[in-house]
């Protein structure tokens, strides 16, 4: 194999080769590249550099699979391309990744003896694409040692599962892991693993047509989930995934906004990641995958969704493998359909609960199922007027969130929408140094135990993610989508006289983990009409309905 293997789509590779070159020596930075080091071949420069940690993850390992597609790649003016030293430091982190394998087969993910299904089965996908890619310019030995690491880490995954939540980015990972490893090892039982990946992520897609994520629609995950599938598509053909493909895209064009981004604080984990592949390589079959792809693409200089120069390390090699499989899609059909942030007008609902509206003058969708948390474009200038990441209400030292609800009641109607929703606790963890300590003795003790270790695990995924603690406030919101705006009337009830401190209408809250929000975007920095609800508290600590009404209106729509 070499770069004559690989063709390249010009206008594509225009946009995203320049975005991941660029990123290059940041990535390599983050490699121990001293052959004479103890950690030589590690990506987590935190760990072997700073030593800020004890313990290297195994996320910035993937990276591996860069440097072998920087080796394989003819970038236009790229110096890794075929690169003796690319390839050297390709091979030591790709022994750096083997090191780290137990007997078993398992990778440990963030901690000592953690031994994850999901850590070992992204490891299988990302070992055997790059043993695909850098045979036979590998050293033999090395090439057996991940060939038989990969066999391991294939029966240890297919012993185990991912049991705390359905995320189907995850699974279409894990698919594209079998899928790769099916071919490595030519293991027909391992190429049915992977179709049964694909059933399950199939069958647990909406009516809507979005993905689950923790049962919801997250427009940052879907696109990496698209990405995924999208690429086994292409290795498969099979009918079943490209159909759910075109209903995922259908759906997710909703999510994307005039000013180059998609999603935010209305989606089910609050991302805004775009991984472009999925796209790219759907719009030869589909108008809205490539009006979605060439939308974005068009955006990417306004930095409104994650890209290389954005990101962390834990997902710099996701977004620039996501940017190089881009480069080499198959060309788009001549014409491509106008996407609903410039042509909707009325409002649709799903039954989900999401809910999108346009006219002249704005352009809205609302996520039911968070309480209607929602945004609202300008039509004439394309910028936010409005984000809105829910309530929030404190007393006592507790915060209850309406992002989350325990309870929902969701009512559509033609010109609008009505909710009904119990607060949960917002209890968003950091780590410090007792609970540090705590886990560590865990790792070494508990974690020993594949049973005991999943148990702790997924306690502590419920306690972070998953966990639903109803507060004693309710929250009634009805949207109205007039043509010149959207009217709000909220109105929050207590169930009991409590003392409370503040109640804010936020625009950005994170009140749950997820490492990969709160990326910063340029949109951010747009100034969108704010709200007073300091009245809100007194009322409902004497126990009382407290209400608040406003409208948000396009600037050329304002009176003087």
């Amino acid at each position: 194999m070499n770069g004559r293997d690989f063709v390249l789509d010009p206008t594509r590779t225009a946009v995203y080769a320049p975005l991941v070159l660029a990123q290059v020596p940041r990535l390599l930075g983050q490699l121990d590249r001293d052959p004479y080091s103890p950690s030589h071949g590690s990506f987590d420069r935190d760990h072997w550099a700073w030593k800020f940690r004890d313990f290297p993850i195994l996320m910035p390992q993937w990276a591996t699979c860069v440097l072998a597609w920087l080796y394989r790649l003819p970038l236009p003016d790229s110096p890794w391309f075929e690169s003796d030293a690319v390839l050297e430091w390709c091979g030591a982190s790709l022994s750096a990744l083997l090191d780290r394998q137990h007997p078993d087969g398992a990778f440990d993910h963030i901690g000592p003896n953690t031994r994850d299904y999901g850590g070992t089965i992204a490891s299988l996908y990302y070992l055997a694409e790059t043993l695909r890619l850098t045979e036979p310019a590998l050293d033999p030995g090395l090439s057996d040692r991940a060939r038989d690491a990969i066999d391991r880490a294939a029966g240890f995954a297919q012993r185990t599962s991912e049991d705390y939540a359905f995320v189907s980015n995850h699974h279409a990972l894990f698919a594209l892991g079998y899928a790769a490893a099916a071919d490595c090892l030519d293991r027909p039982d391992l190429e049915a693993r992977s179709r049964e990946a694909v059933a399950e992520i199939l069958a647990h897609q909406s009516p809507d047509g979005f993905f689950a994520e923790y049962g919801g629609f997250d427009p940052g995950y879907e696109s990496l989930g698209i990405d995924y599938l999208a690429r086994l598509w292409t290795r498969n053909g099979d009918d079943a995934l490209g159909a759910a493909l075109d209903r995922s895209v259908a759906f997710y064009k909703y999510a994307v906004h005039e000013d180059g981004s998609v999603g935010g604080f209305y989606g089910s984990r609050q991302t805004r990641l775009w991984a472009p592949a999925g796209f790219e390589i759907l719009a030869a079959r589909s108008r809205e995958a490539a009006a979605i792809a060439a939308h974005l693409r068009a955006r990417l200089d306004r930095h409104n969704v994650v890209t290389p120069g954005s990101s962390d390390s834990q997902n710099l090699y996701v977004v620039l493998l996501s940017y190089l499989q881009a480069c080499m899609a198959p060309g788009s059909p001549r014409e491509i359909d106008e996407l609903p942030c410039h042509a909707l007008r009325g409002v649709r609902h799903w039954p989900s609960g999401f809910s999108a509206a346009g006219t002249d003058s704005y352009y809205a969708v609302v996520a039911g199922a968070k309480a209607a948390a929602c945004r609202i474009d300008d039509r004439a200038t394309g910028e936010i007027l409005w984000e809105d990441a829910g309530y929030i209400v404190e007393a006592g030292g507790t915060r209850w969130a309406s992002q989350q609800p325990a309870e929902i009641s969701i009512e559509p109607a033609p010109d609008g929408l009505r909710v009904r929703a119990r607060l949960t606790q917002a209890d968003p963890q950091v780590l410090g140094p007792v609970r540090f300590v705590i886990l560590r003795l865990l790792n070494l003790t508990v974690f020993r135990s594949l049973v005991l270790g999943r148990w702790v695990r997924n306690a502590i995924i419920g306690r972070l993610i998953t966990a639903m603690r109803p507060g004693p406030f309710r929250l009634e919101r009805e949207l109205s989508f007039k043509e010149d705006g959207v009217a709000f009337s909220d109105a929050l009830a207590p169930e009991r006289a409590i003392e409370v401190d503040r109640v804010v209408l936020a625009r950005r809250a994170q009140t749950f983990h997820m490492g990969s929000a709160g990326y910063a975007h340029t949109s951010d920095l747009v100034a969108v009409r704010s709200v007073d609800s300091t009245g809100m508290a007194p009322r409902l600590s004497e126990g009382q309905r407290a209400e608040l009404s406003f409208e948000v209106v396009p600037h050329a729509k304002r009176e003087p």
